[in-house]
């Protein structure tokens, strides 16, 4: 038996169902796709295998991979989840977002299985990465230049700022991973929705979420103004971005019940909480946000407003489509 064979067997034995079989994934190995799976019928346990402790960003990523697969298998009606994590240990936050999935529909399952360092020192990571990401600061600027309209290698570096080496790069791995082709010297997006699946699966948006609250307001555009000047008050970084982006910087119209933002500082959000109102998700950035002021209101770039709602889930890529075309104009 394989070193991956003796871990999965491991993991197999301890699941709440040692009798479920092995799911293969390989057809999802580009982007979503778990370390280990298996289905017994009535639920999917999806594994992540880590050799040390893992980041909050795993959750978010087995949350975004149990819904896209069960939709992908058309199995959303026939089997419940379970996200498994393997690790030597599980941090305290971490181990509380685990938890969370079981709130987020009925009959989720959670489970923590913890692995001796020995047993990992044994064997090889159960799977190979996705080659290239595409979510990294210069790479998604690429990206996001390309889902506006197709474009030469060299026009993509003058409209991105990016170097053409890097552009070249970033291309190739969209085309190795079957996102995109070159037709007469121009690159152009095969599969939109795959391509801002592997944007979420890469970085999730959840991931980078640090507080949570209700407030009175139920307008979301007078409530992003009220936390901006309290913001500029105090110095902190402020910038809007998610459905409530659209409804500042678009024609867009349609009712919006939560304000996603960045904010360096919880200070602006004092004396808000409340409840029946918009919910307001406030994010750490992880890289340099370009902002830009709509009626006043900071919010994020074009691109960074596409790369979040996609970072949201499935559910939100529409919303991505029109922040590209937003962006277009």
């Amino acid at each position: 038996m394989e070193d991956t064979e003796i871990l999965a067997d491991f993991i197999r034995r301890r699941l709440p169902s040692p009798d479920a079989k092995p799911l293969r994934l390989d057809a999802y190995q580009g982007f979503v796709r778990p370390d280990l799976a298996f289905d017994d019928g009535k639920t999917l346990f999806l594994i992540e295998v880590k050799r040390s402790t893992p980041s909050p960003a795993v959750v978010a990523q087995l949350h975004f991979q149990g819904e896209y697969l069960l939709s992908k298998l058309g199995l959303a009606a026939r089997r419940s989840l379970c996200y498994v994590i393997a690790a030597p240990s599980i941090s305290e936050e971490t181990d509380y977002l685990l938890n969370s999935l079981k709130k987020m529909k009925k009959g989720n399952q959670t489970l923590f299985l913890r692995l001796n360092p020995r047993l990992l020192r044994r064997t090889r990571q159960p799977r190979t990465t996705a080659q290239g990401k595409i979510t990294t600061p210069s790479a998604w600027r690429v990206v996001f230049a390309l889902l506006r309209s197709p474009a030469s290698i060299r026009s993509l570096s003058l409209t991105s700022g990016v170097s053409y080496a890097w552009c070249h790069r970033t291309v190739s791995a969209l085309i190795v991973q079957g996102l995109a082709r070159q037709r007469g010297g121009k690159v152009e997006v095969t599969d939109v929705n795959r391509l801002l699946s592997g944007a979420a699966w890469e970085r999730p948006l959840l991931a980078l979420q640090r507080y949570e609250l209700t407030t009175a307001s139920r307008r979301p555009v007078d409530l992003a103004r009220e936390l901006a000047r309290r913001s500029e008050a105090v110095g902190a970084l402020f910038a809007v971005t998610g459905p409530a982006h659209l409804l500042l910087s678009s024609d867009y119209t349609r009712s919006v019940d939560r304000l996603d933002i960045y904010l360096s500082s919880t200070a602006p959000l004092e004396g808000l909480k409340d409840e029946g109102g918009i919910r307001v998700h406030v994010y750490d950035p992880d890289r340099q946000i370009d902002i830009e002021r709509r009626d006043g209101v900071p919010i994020v770039s074009p691109s960074q407003a596409v790369l979040d709602l996609a970072g949201m889930g499935r559910d939100w890529f529409e919303l991505a489509l029109a922040a590209v075309k937003a962006g277009a104009r």
